[in-house]
């Protein structure tokens, strides 16, 4: 894809670029709207469930008041037939195999005693019960609530786990529902205190079973968008997620019936949202389902509207699409616009500032030898730009111009030098700061060499006049200068020693040869006892001669080795000074990471402000202004983290400079080290190259022994010739070792 737009031309390479910019933003902005607009529809459908639920747990709250009023009416009639209720706990009546404590009221038994309450039920048809206090429980004596089979209620108890119990013992009436025998009830719980204590209950039951029937038909029918409805469910311990109304399942469990972890979560809430995916069972297709649900306390109910968010979403459907057909019709209109103004007022001036672009390059690559001047025709942001191109292509010219003479002049300076011409300069000077410091720095570069070939010159002339106390200083060179400042002192080191071990052998052959001249007389008396020691002798010089040639040869590697150890050193060292520059330039990027870091924090700050103030603009716009509120938040939000990134990368950036100053430290202790490690090689290298000398002097002194043994051998061998021929080397030995004595001292030695 991209190797195919870069095959085009310009226009259509930035109409299909601004195009393709314009349909991302309209793209996004249609997904925004879409997800927007579907967020504000999703919150009001939540705000519009809640209120519908709210409304019904309040009908519910109503319709318990109106409930619970009748009873209390009911209760008073009950009530008003009991004017003096006493009750003596000494006295006992069997009330259905229970032994009850006798109650009474104006002397008249309660126990067994059914009037009371058949003529009330008679009367107003609710049902009617006394309670006489037993211990800590309360104990049915007389009622009129009957089981389905005929029979009474009579002799069971109220006790401590009743929810009436607490309230009534704390001398408050209590009002409850109950489901009994079939039929539902709303009790009225009023306790008979004497003296300050409870002593019994006066209990009322309203049958209101056809009332609350009529009244969960209403809710049943109650209609939540297309698919949605209404259902409640039992938080009590012994009847937990049974369905006390729903439109096909009443009687079911829906802990049993559902095993989904949404659902078994809803019992850990009073109240809440939930949303889940779900499976239509009819359609197979898969849903936004939101359950809603609040806790009825005073049933022990839990009131739940169930929906799915596809009922409240159609119109952001038609919405999304409608905004869509726009922005495609937008995106042509805005291409066609683009494409022409393109053509009109930027095509042209480009290819005017491409061809004298052309021009300028063909001059600078040496295709032509002048350049031509951009055509310039407009004064816009293009037209501009090529005036100022204009303005530098003249000076680009000159510039040229003045650094080809320079380059003619260096190519010149080189060519001498090359034959051997070291005290040329480079005269031509340039505009250019780096091509004028090169120049510097060559010249300076031709005085150094010629420099220290002089101070070389100079000291070999001298060695040439056996002049060898003079020796070059080595602490102001390095590298290469230096090896041969170095070499130059090793070769008069090596004269002097050679010169001075001459003087020693030329004396030593000297005394030699006057005590040759002695024992020559003796000589014939003791050869044959002289020729078996000579051949044991002439075998352990050859032996001595052997050894002496391998010591010369491993001190030859030794040389070789120090010379190598001492080049490997000298890279090294240039490599840690290397290193030592890469550190400066990394503490100058930070430097310079950490001015961007402080510009990024200032704009983060100036977002701020700017989103703070849009934030206020939009608060004074009041609902118009809700959305760009959010923008203004989430632009605030951005400049915050923007701020701590800034602050995180500025952290890292200043131990990143600690770290490359301690990395400096190293390198400059390295440096040191490497030098100190560079004279030690050099001193090994004097060392074992006067080792060297010295082991070949030997080796000399050795080979001579050892063909002067072969000789007097020989002259044993013959005793008539070795007299005559004895005092001949006498003779000779004697001329030689004054001439060598002679000319060892014309030299001047250290």
């Amino acid at each position: 894809m991209l190797k195919k737009l870069n095959n085009l031309n310009i226009v259509s390479k930035t109409t299909i670029i601004l195009a393709f910019v314009l349909s991302i933003l309209l793209i996004s902005l249609n997904i925004f709207s879409a997800a927007y607009t579907k967020n504000i529809i999703s919150d009001k459908v939540n705000t519009q469930l809640k209120e519908r639920l709210h409304q019904i747990t309040e009908t519910l709250l109503v319709y318990d008041d109106l409930l619970k009023d009748t009873a209390d009416s009911l209760y008073d009639a009950f009530d008003s037939q009991f004017t003096n209720i006493q009750i003596d706990p000494s006295q006992t009546v069997k009330v259905n195999g229970v032994d009850t404590p006798l109650i009474t009221n104006n002397g008249i038994k309660l126990n067994n005693n059914f009037e009371y309450v058949d003529y009330y039920t008679k009367l107003k048809g609710s049902t009617a019960t006394v309670f006489a206090k037993m211990g800590d429980d309360f104990v049915r004596v007389t009622t009129s609530l009957k089981r389905p089979d005929g029979s009474r209620t009579l002799g069971t108890f109220l006790g401590e786990k009743s929810p009436a119990y607490d309230v009534i013992m704390s001398g408050k009436k209590y009002f409850g529902t109950a489901h009994l025998f079939g039929s539902d009830y709303m009790a009225v719980y009023n306790p008979i205190i004497k003296n300050g204590k409870v002593i019994g209950i006066l209990y009322v039951g309203y049958n209101y079973t056809k009332s609350l029937n009529d009244f969960t038909k209403r809710l049943k029918n109650t209609k939540i968008g297309e698919n949605g409805y209404l259902y409640i469910v039992s938080t009590k311990k012994k009847t937990k997620g049974k369905f006390i109304l729903h439109p096909t399942k009443e009687g079911k469990n829906i802990l049993e019936d559902n095993s989904d972890d949404n659902i078994k979560n809803m019992f850990n809430h009073d109240e809440g949202i939930i949303e889940y995916d779900w499976t239509n069972p009819k359609t197979n297709e898969i849903q936004r389902k939101i359950i809603i649900f609040k806790d009825y306390k005073d049933r022990g109910w839990k009131v739940v509207i169930g929906t799915t968010k596809d009922d409240f979403l159609q119109e952001s459907k038609e919405f999304t699409i409608i905004l869509a057909i726009l922005s495609i019709l937008s995106i042509i209109v805005v291409a066609g616009v683009i494409l022409y103004v393109i053509k009109r007022l930027v095509v042209t001036p480009l290819h005017n500032l491409q061809t004298g672009l052309i021009d300028f390059f063909d001059f600078l690559n040496g295709i032509k030898k002048d350049t031509k001047q951009i055509l310039v025709k407009s004064s816009d942001e293009i037209g501009a730009m090529s005036k100022v191109i204009n303005e530098n292509v003249a000076k680009i010219e000159e510039n040229i111009k003045v650094d080809n003479e320079l380059i003619e002049n260096t190519v010149e300076v080189a060519s001498f030098v090359s034959k051997g011409y070291l005290d040329k300069k480079i005269s031509k000077s340039s505009n250019n700061k780096m091509l004028n410091e090169l120049k510097d720095v060559v010249n300076s570069m031709l005085d150094n060499i010629n420099h220290h070939i002089s101070n070389v010159q100079n000291l070999l002339n001298s060695y040439t006049d056996y002049d060898y106390t003079k020796s070059l200083d080595t602490k102001a060179v390095e590298a290469d200068i230096k090896d041969l400042y170095e070499n130059s002192n090793i070769l008069g080191q090596s004269a002097t020693n050679m010169l001075k071990q001459n003087l020693k052998n030329g004396e030593d052959l000297q005394n030699s040869a006057n005590e040759l001249n002695d024992i020559i007389s003796s000589l014939s008396n003791s050869s044959n006892e002289q020729a078996s020691s000579l051949e044991e002798t002439a075998a352990s010089l050859e032996e001595l001669t052997s050894t002496m040639k391998n010591s010369q040869e491993s001190m030859q590697k030794m040389k070789t080795n120090s010379q190598t150890l001492s080049n490997e050193v000298a890279t090294g060292e240039k490599h840690a000074s290397n290193t030592a520059l890469s550190m400066d330039e990394i503490n100058e990027q930070t430097q310079s990471i950490a001015e961007a870091i402080t510009i990024i924090d200032q704009i983060a700050f100036q977002t701020n402000i700017l989103s703070l103030n849009a934030a206020v603009e939009a608060a004074t716009a009041g609902e118009a202004g809700k959305g760009f509120a959010v923008v203004a938040q989430e632009v605030r939000n951005l400049a915050n983290r923007s701020a701590e990134a800034a602050s995180q990368i500025k952290h890292i950036v200043e131990n990143a400079a600690i770290k490359a100053n301690e990395g400096k430290e190293i390198t400059k202790q390295m440096i040191n080290g490497y030098e100190k490690l560079r004279e030690n090689i050099q001193e090994t290298t004097q060392i074992i190259s006067q080792v060297t000398n010295t082991s070949n002097e030997q080796l000399n002194g050795l080979e001579q022994i050892n063909h002067a043994v072969n000789d007097l051998d020989k002259i044993t061998q013959t005793n008539a010739n070795v007299a005559k021929k004895a005092t001949t080397i006498s003779d000779n030995t004697n001329q030689i070792s004054q001439i060598i004595v002679q000319e060892a001292k014309k030299a001047k030695l250290k």
